[in-house]
């Protein structure tokens, strides 16, 4: 999340004719971003560089919503707030459920590549479908939208359209 917010409020700043700001936030956040990951490699490993990455970006992230809003306001009304909270809760979701699979013992030991090959698929499937029905739960637009897309495409391949 904080890496794409980063790409799309850079923007924002962009068409303000404001290239400095971003420049700053992003220097900090590198130094965020160090400072992290020297702390954090050693007890968590490679885990450690991408927490001190997303904590970093979502950093950025924070720094940039804060400055472009109160430069153009409204920036986050509150439908933002609500849509920003269940995205958030549906990636909780998700990420304690591909944990559950990367620590389940239960899957059938394959030779070679194909055990953790298999593991990261499985992961993978189940991140999105946890996360998919968590957006639809919580009936995000564009989880409709996606739906909807599906809907059309399968009726198009059943009329042979």
């Amino acid at each position: 999340m904080g890496q794409a917010g980063e790409f799309i409020l850079a923007r924002g700043f962009f068409s303000l004719q404001d290239t400095k700001t971003p420049v700053v936030f992003s220097a900090i956040a590198m130094a965020i971003n160090l400072g992290l990951s020297l702390s954090l490699v050693g007890p968590m490993r490679h885990g450690g560089l991408a927490l001190a990455n997303s904590i970093a970006a979502l950093a950025n992230m924070t720094m940039m919503t804060v400055s472009l809003n109160r430069r153009i306001g409204s920036l986050w009304i509150p439908e933002m707030w609500r849509f920003a909270a269940l995205v958030l809760v549906a990636s909780g979701l998700m990420g304690g459920a591909v944990e559950a699979v990367t620590r389940w013992d239960a899957l059938p030991a394959l030779p070679g590549v194909l055990a953790p090959a298999a593991q990261v698929g499985l992961s993978a499937v189940v991140g999105t479908v946890i996360y998919l029905a968590a957006l639809t739960v919580f009936r995000i637009d564009e989880a409709r939208r996606l739906w909807e897309l599906v809907k059309h495409i399968i009726s198009r391949t059943q009329t042979g359209g």
